[in-house]
């Protein structure tokens, strides 16, 4: 019955074109698997977080979440014993990492006015050392830096030198 009404009325057609608007495509994903709700509490709070998100819009500007993305997968692969993550890899996790702490601070300016979203955000954690190391050991590209290990710089060093 349900799913018959939100074909009749649409629905599924709203969520396609709500999920244009999401600058992420975490956030596609997420508009195209909404339901529909009877909770009232759940619709106000709902309301109440998109209110505060146009308010945090108009005060203080586009902050961009195209950073934001899934590592699910990632995150699988890596809790395999003996597994190890490509460099690319590692550069998603870092700018989904770098992505929250940016959006974080940005909300976080305004928790007065927004704190129904700063509640959402204020528990994130910013992995401080995760990113001081793939930025030591990374480049922007996902190539191993010299600086990553002293034996691989001795290892490049000779190998420069044997040329």
């Amino acid at each position: 019955m349900i799913e018959h009404t939100s074909q009749v009325l649409g629905f599924h057609s709203l969520l396609d074109i709500l999920s244009r608007y999401a600058s992420c495509s975490l956030g596609q994903s997420n508009c195209l698997s909404l339901k529909p709700s009877n909770d009232k509490n759940f619709i106000e709070n709902e309301l109440r977080l998109v209110s505060e998100m146009r308010l945090l819009l108009k005060v203080r500007g586009f902050v961009s979440l195209s950073d934001l993305c899934d590592i699910s997968k990632i995150l699988r692969k890596s809790r395999a014993k003996g597994s190890c993550l490509q460099p690319k890899e590692l550069l998603r996790v870092g700018g989904l990492v770098e992505a929250c702490r940016d959006l974080k601070k940005h909300i976080g300016s305004e928790r007065e006015l927004i704190p129904g979203l700063y509640g959402i955000v204020k528990e994130l954690p910013g992995f401080h050392e995760l990113l001081q190391t793939l930025k030591k050991t990374l480049s922007s590209y996902g190539e191993v830096k010299d600086s990553a290990s002293s034996a691989l710089k001795k290892i490049r060093e000779k190998k420069i030198r044997l040329r």
